[in-house]
């Protein structure tokens, strides 16, 4: 009798760092043919039960509907359930930012006209979902390394760049490669994709698609067309993900606190140091001249949550007793930095704060977050730990993906309709941003459960042999007692 594929690995475990439990392979296996090796042949034969196949009872749609559920719905019991509302709402600021910007809502001519001002005023701070989820990422893969030295005085390097090459390679290589095969061929000179591409053609694009590939294309000219512009920044996350076990390995080999807590500072400060140094050169710089893409100008806040991440693993009584201490201001000072940035800053603006301050604002008051997440629980934790943002933090990476593409397949679709728009830009705006939501959270999740989960699946397999000690030889022949 065939065996069931019905076993899948389970994730859990935090986004970005996850851990996978062994389930049975099939919750009603067949008789076997051969005996138990404790049991006596006749009488195993005698005893076992005839079991129908798993095919024949458990329906097609019952297993996808309990696939979808325990892949997308079910929130593991290891997860803090608030870190994966600020994940979530990361990615979800992250598409309506990008959706004003492609609209053109921070067009000069635009802002000159008074056009898409409520959409500019709502998305002028959202920029800063991209730094949300940087700060995330350094404090997961941080304490997945720290945790590591930690409690068992090794890295497992082989174990953390499976797990990573995993999570992130399969999603990230499939959108690329659809988009320079089938995407730009076909749909590269109709309605608004040329502005996507920024009206470059096919040769030049692919001929530029090796800085994709290679998680360089941050450091490109940004007046170079690209396949994927908002891929920026998972170049500097793929190059943070080289780095930083080099760097929590010699923070480990420090045995003094203070030298300990100075790289830890001088990991959070440099990038800082950098960018004051560079408009002290050009006080006219603006964000968005290169120095925004750059990963040597943006570590600091991937940094800031490493510093959150090492506390957490070797100081966290400490770290428990203050937050105690603080209470529910620490929530509300991270969420104080939030706004700041949001009221003063921004990537079109200019002047010291702008182009020095503001990453590392928004990264300190992530941090804090974080922090306030992990130990407190109040109103701001039960709005981040509801049960509504897990499942589009399980999709946030394809959502940050694929979104530009449905936008820009919907903007093409209404142009080709020609129909007039008698609401206004501003309910148009609103309705392409629901619009580009609601699909690319459908393509996401699709793109999760037959494509990323499974490669997480198999990834967590092969880590798991990294770690798992083989087992002796036996003495001698063992015979089945009866």
């Amino acid at each position: 009798m065939p065996r069931s594929p019905a076993g899948r690995d389970a994730a859990r475990g935090p986004a970005g760092g996850l851990q996978f439990d062994r389930l049975r392979d099939d919750p009603w296996p067949a008789p076997s043919r051969r005996p138990s090796p404790r049991r006596c042949p006749r009488r195993t034969r005698a005893l076992l039960p005839r079991v129908p196949p798993y095919e024949s009872t458990r329906p097609v749609s019952s297993s996808l509907r309990r696939r979808l559920r325990a892949d997308l719905v079910e929130r593991p019991k290891t997860s803090v359930p608030a870190l994966d509302g600020i994940r979530a709402l990361g990615s979800v600021i992250v598409l309506v930012f990008h959706c004003a910007v492609f609209c053109g809502a921070f067009h000069a001519q635009a802002i000159e006209s008074g056009r898409f001002a409520v959409p500019r005023a709502i998305a002028a701070g959202l920029w800063s979902g991209v730094d949300i989820l940087f700060v995330l990422s350094g404090f997961l893969i941080g304490r997945i390394l720290a945790t590591s030295l930690h409690a068992k005085g090794a890295l497992q390097l082989g174990r953390y760049v499976v797990r990573r090459a995993f999570r992130i390679l399969p999603a990230y290589y499939l959108v690329l490669t659809l988009a320079l095969f089938a995407l730009v061929p076909l749909a590269g000179r109709r309605g608004a994709f040329p502005l996507l591409f920024q009206f470059a053609g096919y040769d030049e694009l692919r001929a530029g698609a090796w800085t994709s590939y290679l998680f360089v294309s941050n450091y490109e000219d940004p007046a170079r067309p690209s396949l994927m512009p908002w891929g920026w920044s998972v170049c500097v996350e793929w190059q943070f993900y080289v780095l930083v076990p080099l760097f929590v390995w010699a923070l480990f080999q420090l045995q003094s606190a203070v030298a300990r807590g100075a790289l830890l500072a001088a990991g959070a400060t440099l990038p800082v140091a950098g960018r004051a140094f560079q408009f002290a050169r050009d006080p006219e710089l603006r964000v968005l001249d290169g120095l925004y893409y750059y990963s040597h100008n943006r570590f600091d806040e991937l940094m800031v949550g490493v510093v959150v991440a090492y506390l957490f693993a070797v100081h966290r009584d400490a770290l428990e007793r203050w937050v105690g201490r603080a209470g529910s201001a620490l929530g509300v000072a991270g969420l104080s930095c939030w706004a700041l940035v949001w009221t003063l800053g921004g990537v079109h603006e200019t002047g010291a704060f702008a182009v020095v301050a503001q990453f590392s604002v928004v990264a300190i008051g992530t941090g804090l977050l974080i922090v306030h997440a992990l130990f407190r629980e109040d109103a701001i934790t039960r709005f981040f730990a509801h049960g509504a943002w897990y499942p589009l933090s399980r999709i946030s990476y394809g959502t940050y993906l694929l979104h530009p593409f449905v936008l820009f397949g919907l903007m093409s679709a209404y142009f080709a309709a020609g129909r007039p728009n008698p609401l206004g830009e501003d309910a148009l705006f609103a309705g392409l941003t629901l619009a580009t939501f609601a699909v690319t959270s459908l393509l996401a999740a699709a793109m999760f459960v037959a494509w990323e989960r499974p490669f997480l699946d198999w990834g967590g397999r092969l880590a798991d042999r990294e770690r798992r000690p083989r087992a002796a030889a036996p003495d001698g022949p063992s015979r089945p007692a009866c």
